[in-house]
């Protein structure tokens, strides 16, 4: 076990960790809440360089005992960002970054042994999600785009397959860049971005249906930290607006507003 200093703050979700290192990518599995409004998934999973200055490595402590549970879970080696936690909890969902590719790594958090996903030269990746059923992770990509665009795709976890999604009836790619995705229980979201200006989708998963979402003529820039609520009747973004400033947009399905 690796030491560690929390101070808990009088909310029972809000810890202050006191110890030198750069912390990121926190994540936990949001389905599982107790009745005081706290993780009641056993682990809080966050990435860091603790220890070293290049090396980032997933951590993780317990909410109902921060002070003793600190651990280094899985030690790993250069620059690496955590994107997901399956739906079942038991898998994470790993970014690696090097110069010129990425690897996508499933790590069992229980098991400590990585498995490579996906691998590709020259290839970048983000905005990984596992589908609801986590047999899938959507992503945005370039793999298969020659403008080099970050374009929607799914990799099927079972069939260890590649689907693209991005391209029209002529074959044609996008130009319209995915910048955040947010999957829901029956659609999912995905924030585009092209030539400065932003734009929401909600697409159906089985059919792959979609349509853009009217915000009244409203325009803002690229789309950021893109949630649904608990419920699935709203999301909501962060996003820049015309005057310079971040917006905050809070959406019901159907009645889409700024706030």
């Amino acid at each position: 076990m690796i030491g560690g200093k929390f101070q808990q703050i009088p909310n029972p979700n809000t810890f202050l960790l006191k110890r030198e290192g750069g912390i990121s990518s926190v994540n936990f599995n949001t389905d599982f809440i107790d009745e005081r409004g706290c993780f009641a998934d056993p682990h809080v999973f966050f990435m860091s360089n603790m220890g070293s200055a290049f090396d980032w490595s997933v951590w993780k402590f317990n909410p109902r005992d921060p002070t003793g549970s600190l651990i280094k879970s899985f030690p790993l080696y250069g620059r690496n960002i955590l994107h997901d936690i399956s739906p079942d909890g038991n898998s994470l969902l790993i970014r690696h970054v090097e110069d010129d590719w990425d690897e996508v790594w499933l790590i069992p958090k229980n098991i400590g042994k990585k498995e490579i996903l996906i691998s590709e030269y020259r290839g970048r990746f983000d905005c990984l999600r596992f589908s609801k059923d986590g047999k899938s992770v959507f992503v945005s990509s370039n793999r298969v785009n020659q403008n080099g665009v970050m374009a929607l795709n799914r990799f099927d976890l079972g069939e260890k397959r590649w689907y693209s999604f991005d391209f029209d009836s002529r074959g044609r790619e996008t130009e319209r860049e995915v910048v955040d995705l947010a999957m829901g229980e029956n659609k999912f979201l995905v924030a585009r971005s092209f030539k400065g200006v932003g734009s929401i989708e909600l697409w159906d998963p089985e059919t792959l249906e979609n349509e853009v979402l009217d915000f009244g003529g409203a325009r803002f820039g690229p789309p950021q930290s893109l949630r649904w609520s608990k419920d699935g009747r709203r999301f909501l973004f962060l996003a820049p607006t015309a005057s310079g400033q971040i917006a905050l947009f809070v959406a019901n399905l159907g009645q889409e507003r700024a706030v």
